[in-house]
């Protein structure tokens, strides 16, 4: 809990908030995060494509990546040492996504580099949270049951493991 707002985990659900806003007024609300957290950075041949820079866009691979249960995963990539990501919000099949661009991509070409959010109904979601010197600590998925997710410092919803522009600073968030 950081004063008003109580973070709520359970591995079969996507993390909430529940905030105090008066004493007659509460709210429950699922965890926005504004940037991850994510698995670690693809290392195959498979390059993803979006369609756009910005707004709603389709994402296309060359191999097969996507699943059903993708809907509301994270998605980030880089194009020439910037970083872009949105939020996948229908599956097509398993080579094309659409997503919404929170972040706009650098460009609308095909990258290699890219990496999936390590959160999701396939991959499953936290059973345990925590605060430990300003950053709010997520911990223990059904498929990365020994990971711990970190915030970046004093940004509790933000688990961007870099800067736009490719700098990881002390600040950023942290994956062990």
């Amino acid at each position: 809990q950081s004063a008003d707002v109580l973070y709520l985990c359970h591995p079969l659900y996507q993390p909430h908030k529940l905030s105090r806003l008066s004493h007659t007024n509460w709210q429950l609300t699922p965890l926005e995060s504004s940037d991850g957290p994510y698995r670690e950075i693809n290392i195959s041949d498979t390059t993803l494509q979006p369609a756009a820079t910005s707004g709603t866009t389709t994402i296309t691979a060359t191999n097969d990546v996507f699943v059903p249960t993708d809907v509301g995963r994270m998605v980030r990539l880089q194009h020439a040492d910037i970083w872009g990501w949105a939020k996948i919000t229908a599956v097509s099949s398993t080579k094309v996504v659409t997503a919404t661009v929170k972040s706009n991509f650098n460009a609308a070409t095909a990258t290699k580099n890219w990496r999936l959010g390590a959160w999701d109904q396939g991959n499953g979601w936290p059973s345990c949270v925590t605060f430990y010197e300003e950053r709010l600590f997520f911990a223990g998925t059904r498929k990365q049951p020994q990971t711990l997710w970190a915030s970046m410092a004093g940004d509790y919803e933000n688990f961007a493991p870099s800067t736009r522009d490719s700098k990881v600073l002390a600040d950023n968030s942290l994956n062990f």
